[in-house]
């Protein structure tokens, strides 16, 4: 029900028509902290025709320098469910550069409520997501907050062209991805 995409490059010379897709609303288009005018990168929420959903915000979603997230409506009686979606620029967690968006990200998992499911980029080269560990201490950060908030990453297969696994689906709780197939490469990533 919803399409979500991180890295598009959807500058102000991108014409918004151009972005439609049949039977989808565009819900959220939105640009970095670092960035404005859709210069580069930004984050797109598609929703389905017929599925209802809002945009979340919350503090802690607008700490991350790359960061929106939509509730949807309707798939539980009374219940929403929080999908997040992010990008973490390519720098070293953890260092001046980083400028403690990886804690940022660590601080919006651990807010969202449950049910959630985050996707998108992480960049996090150095996290084995099979064992549960990562040689890079920034990148630790980021891992030890999903293990705190008790999420489970659900893409364990490399995502790059590197044999890394930078990408993330990560949920709140087991049932909530019940399959996870790869329909191929879109850009860089398998």
């Amino acid at each position: 029900n919803l399409v979500c995409l991180c890295e598009t490059y959807c500058n102000t010379d991108v014409e918004d028509s151009f972005l439609n897709i049949d039977g989808y609303s565009l819900t959220v288009i939105q640009d970095g902290k670092d960035t404005e005018k859709r210069k580069c990168r930004g984050l797109l929420i598609y929703a389905r025709a017929d599925t209802v959903v809002a945009q979340y915000d919350t503090e802690e979603i607008r700490s991350v320098t790359e960061a929106c997230a939509v509730q949807v409506s309707g798939w539980e009686p009374n219940k929403y469910l929080t999908v997040a979606l992010a990008y973490r620029p390519p720098r070293a967690a953890g260092s001046v550069e980083d400028n403690g968006n990886t804690e940022a990200m660590g601080r919006m998992i651990k807010s969202l409520p449950s049910p959630a499911v985050l996707v998108g980029d992480m960049n996090c080269p150095s996290i084995d997501w099979k064992d549960q560990h990562a040689t890079n201490k920034g990148e630790m950060i980021f891992l030890e907050a999903m293990q705190d908030a008790f999420w489970t990453q659900h893409m364990l297969g490399p995502t790059h062209r590197d044999g890394n696994c930078l990408d993330i689906v990560g949920y709140s709780e087991e049932d909530l991805v019940a399959s996870l197939d790869s329909i191929g490469r879109l850009s860089d990533r398998d």
